[in-house]
């Protein structure tokens, strides 16, 4: 092993995922092989429009039961997704991270992390990123 060598970090945001990760993370440090970056895979999308609170409101006002529930489903997408993201963020320190670490998210989808062209967009991502 050179000295540049070092390791991407793939996790979820499942507590039992980070978990794994931090210890491969502490595993690493003792070979002296570096964590020089981070993708989140599999992280809940991030809904553009009302917020949570909004939502609730939005969903107690509705006039018809679907609505409520499309406002209702829509409030709770946003809370997983801030969940995922403070999972994510509370496990960096575990994460063995340098404060220069490229940092990169991919929303759970149907397309394989694994083909080609999802192997290039998450990579891009790395490479444009700075820490955050």
């Amino acid at each position: 092993r050179g000295p540049a060598t070092s390791f991407v970090l793939v996790t979820t945001s499942r507590p039992e995922a980070l978990d794994e990760s931090a210890y491969l993370a502490g595993q690493l440090a003792r070979l002296s092989i570096p964590v020089d970056a981070l993708v989140a895979n599999r992280m809940p999308p991030a809904f553009p429009g009302p917020g949570p609170d909004e939502a609730r409101r939005r969903a107690a006002e509705a006039g018809a039961p679907v609505q409520a529930w499309l406002w209702n489903n829509l409030a709770e997408m946003h809370e997983e997704e801030r969940l995922a993201v403070e999972r994510i963020s509370s496990a960096v320190p575990r994460l063995g991270l340098g404060p220069d670490a490229a940092r990169a998210t991919v929303e759970d989808s149907p397309a394989d992390t694994g083909e080609l062209a999802m192997i290039g967009r998450i990579s891009a991502r790395l490479v444009g990123a700075t820490a955050n």
